[in-house]
């Protein structure tokens, strides 16, 4: 079991931060507070994720909406992270989620949480405001 009430501070991590949600359609933003397709049955929430006080990946990814935790399939080839930090350690660090998006809508954001390397702290969640279109 994960305790999320473990946490180290974050630290600044080159411009890119440590994590990355990615829009609808797989379009690269620096976070994502917008519109999902409310006429669709589930909406994918995808991502990157690292552990730059470890230089590594991260154990896994959380995504937290309302009082409920999922935990999103991590370990995805992301080469454009990789590459962007020269660092080929990164190489899986994507993660991916498949939510029901009557229950994104409902709630209006999520919250997503990345877990050390080890499984010993996390960083502070970053959340995401979710509306329909």
């Amino acid at each position: 079991m994960i305790s999320l009430n473990t946490v180290k501070p974050i630290v600044a991590y080159r411009e890119w931060g440590f994590h990355n949600l990615d829009r609808p359609g797989d379009i690269h933003t620096e976070g994502y507070n917008g519109n999902i397709d409310q006429t669709k049955e589930t909406t994918v929430v995808e991502g990157w994720a690292l552990d730059p006080l470890a230089n590594s990946t991260a154990s896994c990814v959380m995504i937290q909406i309302g009082d409920q935790y999922y935990k999103a399939e991590y370990g995805k080839e992301r080469d454009n992270v990789a590459e962007y930090f020269q660092n080929s350690t990164y190489l899986k660090c994507g993660y991916q989620l498949e939510i029901n998006t009557q229950e994104l809508l409902s709630t209006g954001s999520m919250k997503v949480h990345v877990i050390s390397s080890d499984s010993t702290y996390q960083y502070p969640p970053e959340e995401y405001i979710i509306q329909g279109k």
